[in-house]
């Protein structure tokens, strides 16, 4: 716990976070510095007061957690997970990123600039993803992107299965590419500000306002099927955003 002053953890060597099966947490203003190994071995660790690392981050089977705070991670660090949770810190990540199973960003912003081979299923509902990675594309298994969640960057996003999209904002040069089922739906705001791609089934059901802004382009590409079903409008909040239907479209 934090109680003052400006306190520290550095680690150099291993650091392990055992056998307890719930949550360990670095709290506050307690910087957590790693340029060895930190390795969970069971439950989760918190780390809540930001540092600066380069050393690797291990949660095989676990979850890691960055919960409050600026976390720089240079180029040489790597995080290895089954779940990371970006929860309310800023997060400067230039090294490598591979997660097996859910990448959750519920607040906050993080940035992923480095080698990304493996994100897992994407969910966003809170905070800002800006997916930036060095291969300038990463595929997804599925992603829900709801509340006032953001996804952002310059990076292709490729959703293999299902993107649910029920609030939040997709935004930034990158593109997403729904390769099999798009859902928007839910009574919450949506933005759009880059391309988004339609190439399988696509619908529009709720009654929630939905902006195409700028940088907005809603493409629904040869083959595919988007069928809007409501009586909504898509609304114009600036720049030049547009629609282009090769496939089928359907009022």
């Amino acid at each position: 716990r934090w109680n003052g002053g400006s306190p520290h953890i550095d680690n150099e060597g291993n650091f392990i976070k055992s056998p307890g099966v719930g949550t360990t947490q670095t709290q506050g203003s307690v910087a957590f510095n790693n340029s060895g190994t930190l390795d969970v071995q069971s439950g989760r660790l918190d780390l809540s007061g930001g540092g600066n690392s380069s050393g690797s981050f291990d949660a095989t089977g676990t979850e890691l957690e960055f919960g409050g705070g600026t976390h720089t991670l240079t180029g040489t660090s790597s995080v290895t997970a089954t779940k990371v949770i970006f929860s309310g810190a800023t997060v400067n990540h230039a090294g490598s990123y591979a997660v097996t199973g859910e990448t959750q960003v519920t607040g906050g912003t993080a940035n992923l600039t480095g080698s990304v081979t493996n994100a897992g299923l994407l969910t966003i509902s809170g905070g800002t993803l800006n997916m930036s990675n060095t291969q300038g594309t990463l595929t997804a298994p599925s992603m829900a992107l709801s509340g006032t969640g953001t996804l952002s960057g310059t990076s292709a996003v490729t959703v293999s299965g299902a993107l649910a999209w029920s609030g939040g904002t997709m935004s930034g040069a990158g593109v997403t590419n729904a390769n099999t089922t798009l859902t928007i739906n839910g009574t919450a705001q949506k933005a759009l500000g880059r391309r988004l791609n339609n190439k399988g089934t696509g619908t529009w059901s709720d009654i929630g306002a939905f902006y195409l802004v700028t940088g907005g382009w809603l493409d629904n590409q040869a083959g595919a099927t988007f069928t809007v079903q409501n009586d909504e409008i898509f609304r114009w909040n600036g720049g030049s955003p547009h629609i282009d239907n090769e496939g089928n479209f359907i009022k």
